[in-house]
Order: C-alpha cells, then structure tokens, then sequence
C-alpha cells in the first residue's frame, strides 16, 4: 500500500515547517513509519529538527550527472540504476524515530529529462517503505511533485489570521488542480497561531472550495520549543497543539485520532 502523502503549503510564516514537523512527530508516537521532506532550499525543516551538513537530493543529482558523463554508451541501465540509487540512499536520514530527504537546491542547467525521470522512479521505491509522507513544500509543490511524489493524497494550507495568507491559499488551489498527479489530493486549510478561524476568512475560503479543516492556537509550548533548535519534533504531547494537530490528522484519516478538545 502506498504512504499517505501530506504536503503543506501556504505563504511564508504561517507555520509550514512546524506544522510538517508536528505531523511526523504525531505519526512516530503512534507507530507509523513517517518520512518528512524538505522542498525549502534552505533546508528549514530538517535545520529545525537538528540535521545540519546533510547531503540532499540536488547533491546526489549533481553527482549522478556526473557519474552518468563518465559511462559508456553501451553501459547496460542496470548500472545506471545502481549508481542512482547507492547515491539516492545517502539522501536518507534518520533522527529520534524520523526519516529526512532534503530536495536542496540543483545548480546543473540543461535538459535532463531522463536522469530526473529516472530519480523520481528511484526515489518513490525509498517513499514506498513508509507509512505517511510529509511534504514541507517551501520550494513550490511543482517542483516536489515533478522529483519526488507520484501522487499527493492530502494538500494543507497554512494560513494566518491575514487577508494575505487567504488570497494565497486560493492561488495555491489554483495551482494544485493544475498538476495531474494532484488532480484527486484533498484541500484543506488549516490556520495557524490564531485564537479564532475569522469567520470573513471561512466563509471567504468555503465560497473558494477550501473547507476550514480547524486552528492551531498561539502555544507557549511551541514558543519554548522553537527557541531550542531540535525541540519541535520532541513537543510534549500534552501541548495544545499536538492534541489539535493529532485530532485534525484523524479527521483526514492520515493518524489514528487522539482525544482532544473542540479545534473547529
């Protein structure tokens, strides 16, 4: 059976990575095997969650091309698969029960439109291996759907209390019903760091076909956290925002639901 793949959108800061990271953490403690990717360049998740130096996806491919200049024409493709994935394998790492891939950033031009089919094929037999995929989708989920995923089953965007982060969403749902392999995904918001869903803003995003999934408080346990690098992914799992996180994931069907108060 194929992981259940979450990619998290939205406009920047209203919480992608914490939100990505959360989602992992909530699927680790409740027995699933959970593989969380970096599509920021700047690589905010896997930072936040105390992986620093890791070789990412574009250094594999930058590698691979290499590789594959230096082979001969009639090298049989079984070779190439080999050097792909013993390069790809070295993306994979693992910290406190959770899995990372950082897409990084590619710094090669030219068409290679073979090598990136060839990777994605490659990459979804690792994604295969797991329970759930969590997509921090910074870098624009084209880009990730194009390396990485073959499909996505849930899209969650992050808003805020802002007119801004509303508008961003709608233009993300555009988007995504653009991109074949999202064209039967899921489309939800969910806002983040609010008190409130402002009722403007639901009926805004409902009118748009974005039900409002619930809301994420302002949570001091989330402040504290942030502030020691490493330490989202270890948020007790008393704090208000597991406890709504983990109901919101059930009601998605992606995480077994876990008693909670009302979060709508």
């Amino acid at each position: 059976m194929s992981a259940y793949t979450i990619a998290c959108l939205g406009k920047g800061g209203t919480g992608k990575t914490l939100v990505s990271t959360m989602i992992g953490r909530i699927a680790r403690d409740a027995g699933l095997r959970a593989l969380l990717i970096d599509a920021d360049p700047c690589m905010g998740l896997t930072v936040n969650c105390g992986l620093t130096g890791i070789r990412t996806v574009a250094d594999a491919r930058e590698e691979i091309i290499e590789s594959v200049r230096r082979i001969k024409p009639d090298t049989p493709e079984w070779e190439t698969r080999d050097i792909v994935a013993f390069l790809l394998s070295q993306t994979l790492v693992e910290k406190d029960g959770l899995a990372f891939i950082a897409m990084g950033q590619s710094q090669s031009l030219g068409c290679y439109c073979s090598l990136n089919s060839l990777l994605r094929r490659m990459i979804a037999t690792i994604v295969d291996r797991f329970d759930i995929v969590v997509i921090d989708a910074e870098a624009g989920i084209e880009q990730v759907n194009r390396q990485v995923v073959e499909r996505v089953d849930q899209a969650l965007f992050l808003a805020d209390g802002s007119q801004r982060a509303v508008q961003t969403c709608i233009l993300l749902r555009d988007t995504v019903a653009k991109i074949p392999m999202m064209a039967n995904c899921r489309m939800n918001v969910l806002f983040n760091r609010v008190p409130a869903v402002p009722e403007t803003h639901r009926q805004t995003l409902e009118q748009a076909g974005l039900p409002v999934i619930g809301f994420l408080p302002p949570d001091d346990a989330v402040s504290a956290a942030d502030a020691d690098q490493g330490a989202l992914h270890g948020l007790p799992a008393g704090a208000v925002t597991y406890r709504r996180l983990s109901a919101i994931l059930g009601e998605i069907g992606a995480v077994k639901p876990a008693p909670s108060d009302d979060f709508r």
